[in-house]
């Protein structure tokens, strides 16, 4: 299979690698919290896609990312959102507009505000 791109690769032998991380503590507790932080968004990623209903998926994406978000904004557009849960961008505006009547989010400058249902 080809690359569209040249790349280069580093490749690291097994054994060189557990004596690194055995030698530097601190990059071995970095590369488990990293892997924790895949492993914990794939979860994430795997329940929301489990919800069937449209609007509660998106209002779970918003929840999700709201305690990782710091500020009181949410800056992404709906394509962003879309490819996140799953959804056609059309669908996921239906969403957030039905949520916004409710005033459980608000829309500034065409993106949503953090959910209000989370302060």
């Amino acid at each position: 299979m080809g690359c569209l791109t040249r790349v280069e690769l580093c490749s690291i032998h097994r054994m060189d690698f557990e004596a690194m991380l055995a030698e530097h503590p601190d990059a071995a507790l970095g590369l488990i919290r990293m892997v924790c932080t895949e492993l914990d968004d794939a979860e994430e990623k795997a329940m929301m896609l489990g919800i069937r209903d449209p609007r509660r998926r998106v209002a779970q994406y918003l929840l999700l990312r709201d305690e990782r978000c710091i500020g009181a904004e949410i800056h992404l557009g709906l394509e962003d959102i879309a490819a996140s849960v799953g959804l056609r961008p059309e669908t996921v505006s239906r969403a957030i507009s039905s949520l916004s009547r409710e005033g459980l989010v608000e829309r500034i400058n065409g993106q949503a505000d953090k959910p209000a249902f989370a302060r």
